[in-house]
């Protein structure tokens, strides 16, 4: 049998390949990776899991625009 790289390596790999750039999270320091979705200008950023950094940043209130922006 092959030997498989464990699937945090592969994903990483993935999102790398396909993100428009990459770069740490300003405000936990997370590596993010920003894919641009089909029939989207916009840039979604997601983890090294494959997660949409919106939904685990624990200070992602901070960067919300419009009504929705948490206030300190």
């Amino acid at each position: 049998m092959a030997n498989i790289p464990p699937i945090e390596e592969r994903m990483e790999k993935l999102l790398s390949d396909v993100a428009a750039f990459s770069r740490v999270c300003k405000s936990c320091g997370v590596m993010l990776f920003f894919i641009q979705h089909y029939g989207s200008e916009k840039l979604t950023p997601y983890t090294k899991e494959g997660i949409n950094h919106f939904w685990n940043c624990p200070d992602a209130g901070q960067f919300r625009k419009g009504k929705a922006k948490a206030h300190a």
